[in-house]
């Protein structure tokens, strides 16, 4: 059974919603390289983000990130240089009740005008349409939390890069500029 994609999804409206204190636990992706090494936490400033102050209590034990243990992810793409910045925020929130996973909240915001507004709107729907493709094309069958992480650990190598020239393209996945995540947090 596919998962609600709905961008206009509520907690109110999450069949899930009574398992979200058992359930799920809050991931930041800041910075991560290709080859999944981490920044040092010193590099991520929350305040940046314009997430606020992050208490001591959940800072994350940056040798213990494991991106299959966890069940809501925020996708923080990084200027093109790398540096951590609030250019852009993707937010894409995934609940589990330790068998399925529901996609249940996909936003896209442009804080700065360092890139075009009138790509905004596009490129989160495009975004959405690779999900839906992603979550379509599994087996019926295939519901485990691990298979369906898999989906978005592919996906989130495409579709949270940033386009330099103006057009994006959907094939598959995006077909969009490389560009790096930047720097990694979780909530635990």
């Amino acid at each position: 059974m596919s998962p609600s994609l709905s961008p206009s999804s509520s907690h109110s409206s999450s069949p899930l919603t009574t398992n979200l204190a058992t359930s799920f636990v809050t991931a930041w992706f800041c910075t991560i390289a290709e080859d999944r090494a981490l920044l040092p936490q010193s590099a991520f400033n929350p305040v940046s983000f314009g997430l606020g102050k992050i208490p001591a209590l959940v800072q994350p034990d940056w040798k213990q990130c494991n991106l299959q243990h966890y069940g809501l992810y925020t996708w923080l793409a990084s200027a093109s240089d790398g540096r951590i910045t609030n250019h852009h925020i993707t937010r894409l929130s995934l609940f589990s009740d330790g068998k399925l996973i529901e996609l249940y909240q996909l936003k896209f915001e442009t804080h700065l005008s360092a890139f075009r507004p009138d790509l905004v709107k596009e490129q989160a729907e495009c975004m959405l349409r690779t999900l839906r493709l992603c979550i379509a094309t599994m087996p019926d069958s295939d519901h485990s939390l691990d298979a369906r992480i898999q989906v978005f650990d592919r996906f989130s190598k495409h579709a949270t890069q940033l386009p330099q020239n103006g057009t994006l393209k959907e094939i598959g996945f995006l077909d969009l500029a490389p560009r790096r995540i930047s720097a990694l947090v979780w909530y635990l």
